[in-house]
């Protein structure tokens, strides 16, 4: 900045290149003293405006996210029962964009610290006992589709294992933020 001041304060005006977030930049012809003071401030409250406007932008973006994630879990057939304040209360602390999982991907594993819930939008996870030897197979417990929610409730490590048994996309939930709400 106090290369351009600098750049600004000289006798014949200078063109100063100001590049702006979006990679493009403004040009500006700059007069020395009081007009370039009055240009800076205008350039400074033009950038707060902007950062005023793109944050309801992102509230705004934010909000449609949400409702649309909303919406989605509303057409799922268990899901259907709950409130909107229920499922806005649940995805509160949740990313709006569900994680989308490859088959054969493990989610957690017996053992590891909880600390999600999973809200299963599609696809199919299967929870399971891994093997405790290498000659045994692992044992399935239940397979789960959309609309499941699944995680550990009073204990801090999880009692089985999951794996995702078709593509699946679900919402995260920090398993703080369920057990307040569920408490």
């Amino acid at each position: 900045m106090r290369r351009v001041e600098a750049l600004a304060a000289s006798s014949p005006p200078v063109a100063v290149i100001l590049p702006s977030t979006a990679a493009q930049a403004f040009f500006l012809i700059a007069t020395a003293g009081q007009e370039w003071q009055q240009l800076r401030e205008g350039w400074q409250q033009l950038g707060r405006d902007a950062a005023r406007i793109s944050g309801r932008y992102l509230m705004l973006g934010a909000r449609r996210a949400m409702d649309a994630l909303v919406s989605r879990a509303r057409r799922i057939g268990p899901l259907r029962s709950l409130s909107d304040p229920l499922l806005l209360a649940l995805f509160a602390n949740s990313d709006c964009i569900p994680d989308r999982v490859q088959q054969g991907v493990v989610l957690f594993n017996k053992g590891d610290r909880t600390s999600y819930w999973y809200l299963l939008l599609a696809g199919e996870v299967q929870l399971f006992l891994p093997g405790y030897y290498s000659t045994l197979e692992s044992v399935p417990l239940c397979s789960l589709s959309a609309g499941s929610l699944f995680g550990e409730l009073d204990i801090d490590r999880h009692c089985c294992s999951a794996i995702v048994t078709r593509q699946a996309e679900f919402v995260r939930i920090s398993q703080r933020h369920f057990v307040s709400l569920y408490n």
